[in-house]
C-alpha cells in the first residue's frame, strides 16, 4: 500500500467522522439544549455551575420553562439570575461534547 491510498483512507475517515459528529450534533430532537423528559441539565442548577463552580442539584419549586425546557435552581437568586439573561447559562453545543454523550457542562 502506497502513501497515496494510505492520505485517500484517512481522509475518507475523516469526512465520514466529520459527518458523523455533525448529525450527532445536530439530532437533539429540535430542542435547543440535551434534556430528560423535558428536564434540562438533568435538574442541576445552571447558574451554580458559574457561582460555586460545582454541580448543584435544583428544587422543583424553583423552576423556569425555556425554550421549552424546565430549568430547576438550587437558589432563589439563581433562577432570578437565568431569568435576567438565560443565554449566559445555557450550555454551548446544547450540552453535548465529542468525548461525553451528553455533558452537563463545557
Amino acid at each position: 500500500m502506497g502513501k497515496r491510498s494510505v492520505k485517500k483512507r484517512i481522509g475518507l475517515f475523516t469526512i465520514l467522522g466529520l459527518v458523523l459528529l455533525l448529525a450527532g450534533c445536530v439530532s437533539l430532537n429540535g430542542q435547543p439544549v440535551y434534556q430528560k423528559k423535558g428536564v434540562a441539565l438533568e435538574g442541576y442548577d445552571a447558574v451554580a455551575y458559574f457561582n460555586e463552580s460545582r454541580a448543584v442539584p435544583g428544587v422543583s419549586g424553583m423552576a423556569a420553562e425555556y425554550q421549552g425546557v424546565t430549568w430547576y435552581f438550587s437558589r432563589q437568586e439563581n433562577l432570578d439570575q437565568f431569568l435576567e439573561n438565560p443565554q449566559q447559562y445555557i450550555p454551548r453545543y446544547g450540552g453535548v461534547a465529542l468525548m461525553r454523550w451528553p455533558i452537563i457542562w463545557w
